[in-house]
C-alpha cells in the first residue's frame, strides 16, 4: 500500500510539472510580423522562429529586410535614393504564459543607392555639423550647390543590442513588441555619419503560427 501511494504521489508531482512546463510551452514557433524603426531605423518586415525552449528561458533567431524610398530636390530636379537594411538577431525570452522580457543581439547591413545629398538631408543634423561637411544650411533639405553624381553612399556594417517587452501567446495568435536599444558601427562608408553608436526604438506588430 505504502508503495502504491508513493508511486501516486511522484506520478501527480511528475504531471503538475509537466503541466506547467506545457503551459509555458510556445507551440507556435514562427512569427512574421511587420517592425517600424527598430534594427533598420525605418520599416521592415521580419520572419522569426524559436529554437531552443528549456525550462526557465526561451531562445529564438530573426532575420528581415527594411527599405525606404528617400526623394530631394534640387533647381527644379529630383535626386532619389533607397536605403536597405538587412538586421540578423538572436533572442532570449524570459517570463511566462503571454509576457516575455525580451533581449536581442545582432548584426545589421545597410546600404544605400542615391546621391550625397541623401544623409544629410533625412537625419537634418545642426548648422555647424553640415556646414563642415560643405553644405550650405540656407540651401532647401540642406543640399549641396553642386550635386555630385549618382554613387554608393551608406554602406554600413552594425552591431546591435534591444531590450524589449514582449507579448506572445503559446498558441498561434497576434504577436507584439515594443522597445529600445543600441547600434555600435563597426566598419562603415559614409560621408556625413560621425559618431560610433545611434539610439533607436523599435515597435513590432504580427502574428504566430
Amino acid at each position: 500500500m505504502k508503495k502504491l501511494c508513493v508511486f501516486w504521489i511522484v506520478w501527480l508531482f511528475s504531471f503538475s510539472v509537466y503541466a506547467q512546463d506545457s503551459m509555458h510551452h510556445i507551440s507556435a514557433k514562427n512569427i512574421i510580423y511587420a517592425e517600424m524603426w527598430g534594427n533598420t531605423y525605418h520599416y521592415s518586415l521580419n520572419y522569426e522562429r524559436i529554437i531552443l525552449q528549456p525550462r526557465y528561458f526561451k531562445m529564438s533567431i530573426r532575420t528581415g529586410i527594411g527599405m525606404l524610398p528617400a526623394v530631394g530636390f534640387y533647381e527644379g530636379r529630383n535626386y532619389n535614393a533607397i536605403d536597405f537594411s538587412l538586421p540578423i538577431e538572436l533572442n532570449v525570452m524570459v517570463g511566462k504564459k503571454s509576457n516575455y522580457l525580451d533581449i536581442g543581439i545582432g548584426y545589421a547591413y545597410d546600404y544605400t543607392h542615391g546621391f550625397q545629398t541623401r544623409i544629410a538631408m533625412f537625419i537634418g543634423w545642426n548648422d555647424s555639423i553640415l556646414i563642415a561637411n560643405g553644405i550650405d544650411p540656407s540651401l532647401p533639405f540642406h543640399v549641396p550647390r553642386d550635386p555630385p553624381p549618382p554613387l554608393d553612399i551608406w554602406d554600413v556594417h552594425r552591431l546591435t543590442y534591444r531590450v524589449s517587452y514582449r507579448h506572445q501567446s503559446p498558441q498561434s495568435g497576434w504577436f507584439w513588441r515594443i522597445g529600445i536599444g543600441n547600434s555600435y558601427f563597426i566598419s562603415d562608408k559614409h560621408y556625413y555619419i560621425n559618431y560610433d553608436t545611434m539610439r533607436f526604438y523599435a515597435l513590432g506588430f504580427g502574428r504566430s503560427f
